[in-house]
C-alpha cells in the first residue's frame, strides 16, 4: 500500500496520469478529499486526518491546510477516514476510491465539544504516576534525543481565574533517563548537569495561557546549574 499527501483540494473526475499540484496520480490510484469546517462553516486548520484500509492499517495521514482542505492519493479500494482536531468531536466515515477517480466527502463539519471542567481553586499536588517531564535535544546537529526525568515533585496553585494560577516543580537531576546508561552517566557528570554540585532543577511559573479546548500552556523559568 502507498499514499501521498497533496496540499491542495483537487477537482473531481481526474483523468489517468493527470497531475494535481504538480504531482502525477498513478493509473491504479485515486484521490480522496474533503474540507474540514466548524459549525460556522469556517475552515479548521491543522486538523489531523488518517486514512485506514479495511484491516485498520494506516495508509496515509497528515493535516488540513490553511483552508481546511485535505487531498490524499491512495490505491483504489475501500477506506475509512478519521479527522480529529483539538476542541472538536472526531469524525469517522467510509469512502470508496476508484481507479483514476476522485472520492470527495465534501464539507466535514466538526462539532465543538464542551471543555472539561476546570479544577476548583486551591493547592493541588502534582501526581508523578499521572505526570511526566520530558525533553528533546539535538545530537551532533543531526539526530534528536528524547529523554525524561523520572523523579520530581511539585504543586499547582489554581486561582479563581485560571490564567492567574502558579506552578512550582522540583526535579531530581540524577533521575535523567535517555534509555542509554553510558550517556545518562555522562549527562550526570560535570560536563553537563553536574548533579553532585546541582542536585535539582526547579521550574516556577505564574503564567497559564489557554490554547483552546482542553489545552493550556504554562510558561515560566527553569533553574539549571543554579542559574
Amino acid at each position: 500500500m502507498f499514499g501521498r499527501w497533496l496540499g491542495n483540494k483537487a477537482k473531481s473526475g481526474i483523468e489517468p496520469s493527470s497531475a494535481v499540484a504538480g504531482l502525477p496520480v498513478p493509473r491504479t490510484a485515486g484521490l480522496v478529499s474533503c474540507r474540514v469546517v466548524n459549525p460556522l462553516s469556517e475552515p479548521v486548520r491543522q486538523a489531523e486526518f488518517v486514512v485506514t484500509d479495511t484491516a485498520g492499517r494506516k495508509v496515509v495521514g497528515g493535516e488540513t491546510d490553511l483552508f481546511g482542505s485535505l487531498v490524499a492519493t491512495v490505491p483504489a479500494g475501500d477506506y475509512r477516514v478519521a479527522v480529529t482536531a483539538e476542541g472538536f468531536t472526531p469524525f469517522h466515515g467510509p469512502v470508496a476510491v476508484a481507479e483514476s477517480g476522485h472520492a470527495s466527502l465534501g464539507d466535514v463539519v466538526l462539532q465543538v465539544v464542551q471543555p472539561p471542567q476546570l479544577p476548583d481553586p486551591g493547592d493541588w499536588e502534582i501526581e508523578p504516576m499521572h505526570s511526566q517531564i520530558g525533553f528533546t535535544a539535538r545530537h551532533i546537529g543531526m539526530a534528536r534525543i528524547h529523554g525524561r526525568f523520572n523523579s520530581f515533585a511539585g504543586a499547582v496553585r489554581i486561582a479563581d481565574r485560571m490564567e492567574d494560577s502558579a506552578m512550582h516543580v522540583i526535579i531530581d537531576a540524577s533521575s535523567i533517563d535517555t534509555n542509554v546508561r553510558m550517556r545518562d552517566d555522562h549527562l550526570r557528570s560535570g560536563d553537563f548537569l553536574d548533579v553532585d554540585r546541582y542536585p535539582t532543577l526547579e521550574f516556577y511559573s505564574e503564567r497559564f495561557v489557554h490554547r483552546g479546548g482542553s489545552r493550556w500552556g504554562v510558561s515560566g523559568a527553569l533553574t539549571l546549574h543554579g542559574v
